[in-house]
């Protein structure tokens, strides 16, 4: 399939023909960002999973201009997809973008990638850009891309966070500190362990209801960030008082 014959089908919302970008001949970049003054929503939709699917040089800067998009969810998808490219934009592109961005989620997404930049030159500008930050939830990113770029407040700040959280923030903190990667910070979690309020259900519908609680999603997020445990859960449940009393020793035990 060639560039051309791939936009004319995401021109007709052909979503199967997001599968063929990889392959597609020719500068199918070029040819959508071409494309995009006459694409509608959905076609945009599917253009952005197509960019993703393409990768490689230029992907980048066509997925940070459609997280502008008018249409809010093509704007998501996009920050969403910038995210899952192998190569990550500078972070001072990125930086520069934010301010202009009105979606809280967009602005989240993209200071997720400024921290995977791992470029701690861009700390004081990040620095600037989170205190600017009137969205609770984009600030929290903001704030743990400042972790993941090495910035000591930002860690303080953050660990106080996890250990303050209530079972309605448990998992926005779950993803927070898997997208950080640092199994110290696990400690953390350690006031969720003694607290047996309840956070999600576990299982199926048709089975009897059985509710994680904030003890649970603990152990649970000390072994997804390797903290080491014997015998580690293999999945998340309502766990025995002898395992909670291992991640808190386990806990206890971190640097």
């Amino acid at each position: 399939m060639t560039s051309e014959q791939l936009v004319a089908g995401i021109e007709g919302h052909a979503w199967e023909v997001v599968e063929e970008a990889l392959g597609a001949r020719g500068d199918l970049l070029a040819a959508i960002e071409q494309a995009l003054p006459r694409l509608d929503a959905e076609a945009r939709s599917i253009a952005v999973a197509s960019v993703a699917i393409r990768g490689g040089p230029g992907a980048g800067e066509l997925l940070l201009r459609l997280t502008a998009d008018p249409e809010a969810q093509v704007a998501a998808e996009a920050a969403t997809a910038m995210g899952k490219l192998a190569q990550v934009l500078p972070a001072d592109t990125v930086l520069a973008a934010i301010p202009d961005r009105p979606e809280p989620f967009v602005r989240g997404e993209l200071y997720k990638t400024v921290g995977r930049s791992r470029d701690a030159r861009c700390r004081p500008a990040l620095q600037a850009a989170a205190a600017r930050e009137q969205d609770p939830v984009a600030a929290q990113w903001a704030q743990a891309a400042l972790v993941v770029l090495g910035d000591p407040e930002a860690r303080k700040a953050m660990l106080a966070r996890v250990a303050a959280a209530e079972p309605d923030e448990a998992l926005a903190v779950q993803d927070q500190l898997l997208y950080a990667a640092d199994s110290t910070l696990a400690r953390g979690l350690a006031p969720w362990l003694a607290s047996s309020l309840t956070v999600m259900r576990l299982g199926s519908d048709r089975g009897p209801p059985q509710m994680a609680r904030m003890c649970d999603l603990a152990v649970w997020i000390a072994h997804l960030l390797r903290v080491p445990s014997a015998p580690a859960p293999a999945f998340l449940d309502r766990y025995d008082e002898a395992t909670i009393d291992r991640t808190r020793e386990a806990l206890r035990a971190l640097p």
